[in-house]
């Protein structure tokens, strides 16, 4: 490892991503359990991907337990293009927001990408989460295989031989992914290609792609796309002592938890929480998914409010959060902070959810989520409770 690498390793789970100051992406490896599961994250403009382009920044640092990598960079030619992204790790994911600056009079002549990767080996199953259908669908892959998705997807799940899995997914503002660059229809579109070869699959994510011959000019502004990565990481699954018992607090709709009552089960007590049976206005709902639309600041305020009540009730305890915290998509523009109708999922919010319920408890708190299907398929889903795993460094 030269010099310019950044290597962000996990302390309680056998995973790191390195990343270069002279990588406009990244991560350029992440290895889990001494397998790399992805080389080069990259994006792509035309005929220059991440590597090509000139780097104006890039720093790693800590904040709120998380890892964060920066990067600001640009094309090294016409009318500066430039790139600016940021890496959020905890526990067993990277939270990814991308930030475009088009300029007047750019063209995109063959294609943007953004998060396209390579995973090294052979990976033959994979797993399909897809807006327009319930559920998932599974696929088969093996080296020869090419399968291109018209649509980009909530996320996809791949699985190598060793059985490890690697997750891929959109963030909360699907809005933004289905706008692309705002071009009309039949100019471009979006999708995702992927090749399996001999020594690797290769994984294009096509935000545009230009369906014509002539240049097309995006509106000159700046695009904001937000993503994830997740992995399996078995060590970060909360288990609970055997014959542990739990007991369930009443939640009422004004105030929280019914603290006077709480008292009675000791210093470190052993709660379980049921968020589905919140009492909360119909806005917080999701309207194309059942449940709580954990993108509402009404659904975030009121959990959070009642994390705070635990933290201030006890330094330790067993926390069981038996149901109501699973993705699902919604189009309540007010939501997202939009005007009109915009499609969001949730999922990243509910990460960002744990993430900050488990620094606000602390490490005296045990705390597990359990995920129903087909969500708990996703590795993302599957260590809501783990330590974030990155404190800020003095």
């Amino acid at each position: 490892m030269n010099h310019n690498s950044q290597l962000i390793t996990h302390p309680e789970a056998d995973w790191s991503a390195r990343h270069e100051q002279d990588y406009a992406s990244g991560p350029l490896q992440l290895t889990v359990h001494g397998n790399t599961l992805l080389n080069n994250f990259h994006c792509r403009h035309d005929d220059v991907d991440s590597s090509a382009m000139t780097v104006d920044k890039s720093r790693c640092f800590r904040k709120a337990g998380a890892a964060v990598c920066l990067t600001e960079s640009h094309i090294p030619y016409g009318r500066r293009l430039s790139f600016k992204q940021s890496l959020r790790y905890a526990a067993n994911y990277a939270r990814i927001t991308q930030d475009i600056n088009w300029p007047k009079q750019t063209a995109l002549k063959k294609v943007l990408e953004i998060g396209s990767a390579e995973l090294p080996g052979h990976w033959p199953k994979m797993l399909l989460f897809e807006a327009a259908k319930p559920g998932c669908r599974e696929y088969e892959l093996s080296p020869g295989t090419e399968l291109r998705l018209s649509e980009l997807p909530l996320a996809l799940v791949f699985y190598n031989q060793q059985g490890q899995a690697l997750e891929i997914g959109n963030g909360d503002d699907l809005w933004r992914w289905q706008n692309a660059l705002q071009f009309e229809q039949g100019q471009a579109e979006s999708g995702i290609l992927i090749r399996h070869t001999e020594k690797a699959l290769r994984f294009n994510r096509m935000l545009s792609l230009n369906q014509g011959g002539a240049e097309l000019l995006p509106l000159p502004r700046e695009y904001r796309f937000t993503s994830y990565l997740a992995w399996s990481c078995p060590e970060l699954e909360t288990e609970f002592p055997a014959k542990l018992q739990f007991h369930r607090p009443e939640l009422l709709p004004d105030r929280g938890l019914d603290i006077e009552n709480l008292a009675q089960h000791g210093a470190k007590p052993a709660l379980s929480l049921d968020f589905s049976r919140l009492q909360l206005p119909t806005q917080a709902q999701r309207d194309l998914s059942p449940g709580l639309c954990w993108e509402s600041k009404i659904t975030q305020k009121f959990a959070r409010r009642i994390i705070r009540q635990l933290a201030d009730l006890s330094q330790e305890g067993y926390l069981l959060i038996e149901a109501g915290m699973f993705p699902g998509l919604c189009q309540d523009p007010v939501h997202c902070s939009r005007k009109n109708e915009a499609l969001h999922w949730d999922l990243m919010a509910i990460l960002d959810f744990c993430s900050w319920m488990r620094q606000r408890l602390g490490r005296g708190w045990t705390i597990k989520v359990q995920v129903p299907e087909p969500w708990c398929k996703l590795p993302s889903m599957s260590c809501l409770g783990a330590i974030n795993g990155f404190r800020n460094q003095s």
